[in-house]
């Protein structure tokens, strides 16, 4: 009788052994299961902090940029000549007496213009003396507004 009950012991192992075996299987695909949503939310989070840093560098690189054409000397010296307040600004050309002339920018916009004469206009040379037009290049036009 004990090798019945060893014979039916042993037929009815393996079933259950094979049952059990599943189970194990079913418990780690679940597990996988997790391990792939949290990987995937992972991934989610690091392409939105990839994205910000992204915007962050390009926001950073277009400041710089946008700092260093501001900082450009021939950029400020165009920005003050197209202004619409009148002020006096160096022309950035030496004279025959190495003296940088200036000129207001109303008198400057109206030169490149192409007109000439700029109404209440006049020539003055550095120590304020008014001369008549076309005295020398070390004259600066001037306007009444200044």
């Amino acid at each position: 009788m004990n090798l019945e009950i060893a014979k039916l012991a042993a037929s009815l192992a393996s079933p259950i052994v094979t049952v059990v075996g599943f189970w194990f299987v079913w418990q780690q695909l679940k597990n996988t299961n997790r391990q792939i949503e949290i990987a995937g939310r992972g991934l989610e989070a690091s392409n939105i902090q990839n994205k910000t840093n992204q915007d962050w560098k390009r926001a950073e690189f277009i400041a710089g940029e946008v700092k260093g054409f501001y900082q450009d000397p021939v950029v400020v010296k165009v920005l003050q000549m197209i202004d619409y307040n009148d002020r006096r600004y160096d022309i950035g050309m030496l004279d025959r007496n190495g003296i940088y002339p200036q000129r207001s920018s109303h008198a400057q916009r109206a030169l490149l213009c192409g007109h000439g004469q700029v109404p209440g206009a006049r020539l003055e040379s550095p120590s304020g003396v008014d001369s008549p037009e076309g005295a020398g290049a070390d004259r600066r036009l001037l306007t009444d507004r200044v």
